[in-house]
C-alpha cells in the first residue's frame, strides 16, 4: 500500500521515496524526446486556436476595411490577435509545467515551448498563403517602391527571423513553466523525505 502525506506519495510497497520515483521514471524515458512531443501536442492545440481566432476576426475585419478610421471593431480584432499570442505562450508555461514536474528538470520546457511556437508560426505561415483563409497573402498588393532586397529573398529573411524569434520566446516562457514546477516539486519531495527521516 502507499502511503500518503501532504498531497504526496510517500513510500510505495518496494519502499521508494517519491524523489526515486521521478528518478526512476526519467531513467525509463528520454526526456528530450518527451518534451518534444509535448511540445507537438501542444503546438497542434495552439494552432487550432489560431485557425479559431482567424475565423472569428475574419468578417470584423471585412467590415473594418469599409470604415476610415478606427472604431470599436478594430480592437476587437486586435484583442482577438493578442488573444491568440497570450493563450500560445500560456500553453507553452503550461507544457513547461508538466515536463518540469515529470523529470524534475527545468531546461527540458524549452524544448516543449520552443517546438510548440515553432510548429504553430510555420503552420500559421503556411496557412495564409491558402486561397480563403483570412489574412491571405496571396491577395495582398505589392509595394509601388522596389526594395534592394528581392522579393523571394526579402520573404525567405522574414520567415528565418520570425523562426528564430518565436523559437526563443516560446522556449524562455516554456523553461519558465519547467523551472518553476522543478523548483517547486524537488522542494516538496525534500522536505517529505525529511519527514520519513524523522519518523524512521
Amino acid at each position: 500500500m502507499k502511503e500518503r502525506k501532504n498531497g504526496l506519495e510517500m513510500k510505495d510497497v518496494e519502499g521508494k521515496t517519491a524523489r526515486q520515483r521521478a528518478e526512476g521514471q526519467t531513467q525509463a524515458a528520454n526526456p528530450k524526446r518527451t518534451a518534444i512531443i509535448y511540445g507537438l501536442g501542444i503546438g497542434v492545440i495552439g494552432l487550432i486556436i489560431n485557425i479559431a481566432c482567424a475565423f472569428a476576426s475574419s468578417p470584423i475585419l471585412e467590415q473594418q476595411k469599409n470604415v476610415p478610421t478606427a472604431n470599436a471593431l478594430t480592437y476587437i480584432g486586435l484583442g482577438l490577435s493578442c488573444l491568440q499570442v497570450i493563450l500560445n505562450l500560456a500553453l507553452c508555461f503550461i507544457g513547461g509545467w508538466f515536463i518540469g514536474k515529470r523529470f524534475l528538470n527545468g531546461r527540458l520546457g524549452f524544448w516543449t515551448g520552443s517546438i510548440s511556437t515553432l510548429l504553430v508560426y510555420i503552420v500559421s505561415t503556411a496557412l495564409n498563403w491558402i486561397p480563403g483563409y483570412p489574412g491571405n497573402q496571396s491577395t495582398v498588393s505589392s509595394p509601388t517602391t522596389e526594395s534592394p532586397i528581392p522579393a523571394p529573398l526579402g520573404g525567405i529573411l522574414l520567415l528565418l527571423i520570425g523562426v528564430f524569434v518565436v523559437f526563443i520566446i516560446g522556449g524562455i516562457f516554456g523553461q519558465w513553466g519547467s523551472t518553476r514546477a522543478a523548483y517547486k516539486y524537488r522542494a516538496q519531495y525534500a522536505a517529505a523525505e525529511e519527514e520519513e527521516a524523522e519518523e524512521d
